[in-house]
């Protein structure tokens, strides 16, 4: 057979990572195996065979009889296919945690504690104990095991054999819980009192033992005779006081006695009644019957304390004396007391210390620290009256000058007194006044003359009635120049008289009472045209507008600054005044009387205090004139208003832009960030998510928004995608089957890009030889073998070789090397 005319018939072996994928154009059809045509180049030689599986050569087209392959993989591993490229694979390993608590009671965690309790008169021990609980987490792992030989798929990775042992947790511990007091021991350190013994847990009282220790008890007994008494009178100075004295008498006696003791128990808890011993604790003496003999009684003597004084009248009993009564307002009867003189009445009998009674004072008379006194004498120079003599009287009893009074209540008969600020006449009682030292506190009825310059008769009721008014002094603000409120005494009995005062004209003014007069106001601050003014500060001073006064009580003004504005006014003495400032919506230039509106249809001032208006700005229309609204307009779904044309109010909807969707609808004018609030409102036009950009303009809805899809880069190629464009929130998809590897690379059965003729990597097959393949010559000669435009080399030797390809070459023989 002619080697420049063979054909090479390859089979792919797939069961070692990395093994070169034969591509399916040409593959042959029988399962298995994969012949195909290759060029082998032995030095200068190029020959085309058919190697089918045993070692023959054959001529071109030539069919090489089917080859099954059988694979059979290690326990935990799997076969990934029947066909051409199949690998053992691993099973994959499962962990999963078996969950739950693991709980216990740790007593020992909890400390006993103990307590000392008494009974009666034992002591006794009592403990308790307590125990929490403790929990802990366990996990383990498990891992699949292989299916038997070369069972293909991952199902064949079943059972979960293989499960590590348990891990457990650290404790978590609860708190601790302590059960009842139990008693831990018999009763202990029993003590009985004196006069008990112990018997068992108890104690008994120990009997007693009597006996009699007689004899005869002497003595004096004082209370068998019957003391006698008499009283006895003494003299003092000024009176006398009573006495008892007594005596007694006593006589002798005598009696027997006894006593009984008690035994007493033993110390401590001693047990047993015989440690009931000794003859202490003895009770007190029994005495008998009394024996007696006759009284003897002693002399006369003072039983008690002086008592029964009586003191003469003019004096009164303090302590054991009888002291004088002193002073006219106290008199002394002879009772022992003493006693004060009563309203209205004077000390009678004895001398000024001694006084032994007291009488009333009568009509013209008054009593005074229980001396009489007569009324005071009238004062002809200050009380006049006509038709008869005044009649001085004063009531039964009258304690004092004021009560005094002249009696003019007789027919015809008048009398002038001075009051306070005036006179008057009176036809009545007119009483004494200790302050004028004159009869002018009248009562009914009461005819007013006329009241001094600064005071007023201040009501207005006829005189025929009768009343008790007086002059009134005029109040701050006003007053009366002079005397002369004189009435007029009607031909009806009536009396008519002034019974206001002036007010104060304008630019005076007055703060004292009873005034004659008004004071005049300050320079510069007489423009007050209210009258009556009480006080420096009813001055006023007059300011023009657009002015204001700087100072206090000064005249100097100043004009209003712009944005604030002042009407004339008048400020009070003692004062200064101020511009208003302008409230939004108006404004003002400097010296202002009043601020001006912002009238204008396409103007207005949200801020106070402005010197002017400001313009209404783009996109919004005025609603007052301090404040503008937003100008709204809807535009329809891909649209939105973005820039305005024209004056305020004029608006487009435009397309939105790309990259962005606009769902339509109300859009608010605003110049924040797109999509976003403002203080103004919004604009209804958002951004597509990141990376879906293409979708073009006039985007309504996020769903609309598109992404490119590009090439996925992968090692040594890429994966196109399985579509150009996905619309949000669909991802770009690729097909691992469809990766495109770069030159030098093939895509092998798992999907990767491996290098061809890779350090021995990727061999030919055929029968029982297997040559390994190399970028590069290895040897001189060497196969040469074109995978997939890829030439690769494969190493021959001289040496003979079994099971190898055997190449003559220029007369000589080689053999390929596995």
């Amino acid at each position: 057979m002619a080697l420049d005319a063979v054909k090479i018939c390859l089979i792919q072996w797939d069961d070692f990572p990395g093994a070169v994928k034969i591509p399916k154009s040409r593959r042959n059809p029988h399962k298995n195996i994969s012949p195909v045509l290759h060029k082998i180049t032995v030095g200068l030689i190029s020959a085309l065979v058919m190697v089918c599986v045993g070692g023959a050569a054959h001529a071109a087209g030539y069919t090489c009889p089917t080859y099954k392959k059988y694979t059979s993989c290690n326990s935990g591993y799997y076969l990934n296919g029947t066909s051409a490229g199949n690998a053992c694979v691993a099973c994959s390993t499962v962990s999963f945690t078996e969950s739950g608590t693991d709980s216990t009671t740790d007593s020992s965690a909890c400390t006993a504690t103990s307590q000392t309790v008494t009974s009666g008169y034992c002591k006794q021990n009592q403990v308790r104990s307590g125990s929490r609980t403790g929990t802990r987490s366990k996990t383990r792992t498990c891992y699949r095991t292989g299916g038997a030989g070369g069972t293909n798929g991952s199902s064949a990775c079943t059972g979960s054999a293989n499960c590590g042992a348990y891990s457990y947790g650290s404790w978590s511990y609860g708190a601790c819980t302590y059960t009842a007091w139990t008693n831990s021991g018999s009763v202990y350190d029993c003590s009985c009192p004196a006069g008990y013994y112990l018997s068992g847990t108890s104690c008994g009282a120990c009997t007693s033992i009597s006996f009699t220790d007689s004899g005869t008890d002497t003595g004096t007994d004082t209370s068998g005779c019957t003391a006698t008494s008499q009283t006895v009178t003494v003299s003092i100075s000024n009176g006398s006081y009573k006495q008892n004295q007594v005596r007694s008498g006593s006589r002798t006696w005598s009696r027997s006695k006894s006593r009984t003791c008690y035994r007493t128990g033993g110390a401590g808890g001693t047990n047993g009644s015989s440690a009931c011993t000794g003859t202490g604790n003895c009770g007190s003496y029994t005495y008998g019957s009394y024996s007696y003999g006759s009284c003897s009684y002693g002399a006369w003597s003072n039983s008690g304390a002086a008592y029964g004084y009586s003191c003469n009248a003019g004096y009164y009993l303090s302590g054991t004396s009888c002291v004088a009564c002193g002073g006219n307002g106290y008199y002394c009867p002879g009772d022992n007391s003493r006693k004060s003189v009563s309203a209205g009445y004077y000390t009678t009998g004895g001398d000024a210390n001694t006084r032994t009674g007291q009488s009333q004072c009568t009509s013209g008379t008054y009593c005074s620290g229980g001396v009489k006194n007569s009324c005071p004498a009238t004062t002809t120079s200050k009380v006049y009256h006509y038709n008869g003599g005044a009649v001085l009287r004063s009531a039964a009893g009258a304690t004092a000058a004021t009560q005094c009074y002249l009696d003019s209540s007789v027919a015809d008969y008048w009398t002038f007194e001075f009051q306070y600020h005036g006179f008057y006449r009176s036809k009545g009682k007119c009483y004494y006044s200790a302050s004028t030292a004159i009869y002018n506190d009248c009562e009914n009825t009461k005819y007013f003359s006329e009241c001094n310059a600064g005071y007023f008769i201040n009501n207005s009721v006829a005189m025929a009635t009768g009343f008790t008014n007086s002059c009134t002094a005029c109040s701050p603000g006003t007053y009366t120049t002079a005397t002369g409120n004189i009435g007029n005494y009607g031909s009806d009995g009536s009396y008519t008289y002034a019974t206001s005062c002036a007010a104060c004209g304008a630019g005076t003014y007055q703060t004292a009472s009873a005034a004659k007069s008004c004071i005049a106001c300050p320079d510069g601050y007489k423009d007050n045209t209210a009258t009556g003014q009480s006080a420096i500060t009813g001055c006023q001073i007059s300011v023009a507008a657009g002015k204001y006064l700087t100072t206090k009580n000064g005249t100097a003004t100043a004009s209003c600054a712009a944005g604030t504005a002042k009407a004339a006014h008048k400020v009070a003495y003692g004062s200064t005044s101020t511009c208003d400032q302008c409230v939004a919506g108006t404004y003002a230039t400097g010296g202002a009387a009043s601020c001006t509106a912002c009238s204008g249809a396409s103007e207005y001032q949200p801020n106070a205090g402005a010197t002017s208006c400001i313009a209404v700005p783009h996109g919004y229309t005025k609603a007052s004139n301090s404040s503008v609204s937003p100008i709204r307009v809807t535009c329809p779904a891909g649209q939105f208003m973005w820039h305005w044309s024209g004056t305020n109010g004029g608006t487009t909807c435009e397309g939105c832009h790309a990259g962005y969707y606009c769902p339509g609808g109300i859009n608010i004018y605003g110049s924040g960030a797109v999509g976003q609030a403002n203080s103004a409102g919004v604009v209804p036009i958002y951004s597509c998510p990141s990376g879906y950009a293409s979708g073009g303009t006039g985007l309504s809805s996020q769903n609309q928004c598109a992404a490119s899809c590009s090439n996925s880069s992968v090692s040594n190629g890429y994966i196109p995608p399985t579509s150009a464009k996905v619309y949000y929130p669909s991802t770009c998809a690729y097909s691992a089957s469809s990766t495109v590897c770069n030159t030098g690379y093939n895509l092998t059965s798992s999907n990767v890009c491996a290098a061809m003729c890779a350090a021995g990597v990727t061999k030919i097959r055929t029968g029982n030889v297997t040559v390994p393949l190399y970028a590069s010559k290895q040897t001189t000669p060497a196969l040469h073998i074109n995978v997939g435009g890829q030439v690769c080399y494969g190493s021959l030797d001289s040496a003979a070789g079994t099971s190898a390809i055997n190449v003559n070459y220029g007369g000589k023989t080689y053999h390929s090397i596995k």
